[in-house]
């Protein structure tokens, strides 16, 4: 026997095992099928189980909404109650806290003459003493109460 001839009806080229031309075709899912089962994949994940098998309980989840709003309201309440508590005790003894209009100009004119500039401003937007301790930086610049060197 000659071992020198080589077959040529014999291909010698390699696949990959995935290659599509060697595997066997599998029959196609229908797109609506397919969607259907992506869509339960999703809620699977998402919701660790089908939703779409779980009755709906429309009345139960209104009523826990509304539960739910109950308490929030009444923990803003709270919230606020305390909020102007602490608000009224933080001042407690402060001579500003009971200053009228006036009195704030008066004060602002005692700063310096470079302050006196403001009052106007000041008697516009009516700022009393307990307005006065209350003002931050955003609303000085509101009132355009720059930076002032004296």
């Amino acid at each position: 026997m000659n071992t020198d001839r080589v077959d040529s009806s014999m291909n010698t080229e390699r696949y990959s095992r995935l290659d599509p031309r060697i595997r066997p075709s599998q029959p196609g899912i229908e797109p609506v099928k397919l969607r259907q089962m992506k869509i339960r994949r999703l809620k699977i994940a998402r919701y660790g189980m089908n939703i779409s098998d779980v009755e709906e309980q429309k009345e139960e989840e209104i009523a826990g909404y509304q539960k739910f709003l109950g308490v929030e309201r009444e923990r803003q309440k709270r919230d606020l109650i305390e909020e102007e508590h602490q608000v009224g005790n933080r001042w407690e003894g402060c001579k500003a806290k009971g200053w009228s209009a006036d009195n704030v100009v008066k004060w602002l004119k005692g700063l310096g003459k470079n302050y006196a500039k403001y009052e106007s401003t000041f008697r516009a937007q009516n700022v009393t003493g307990p307005i006065l301790l209350e003002l931050n930086s955003k609303d000085l610049i509101e009132l355009q109460v720059g930076t002032v060197a004296s």
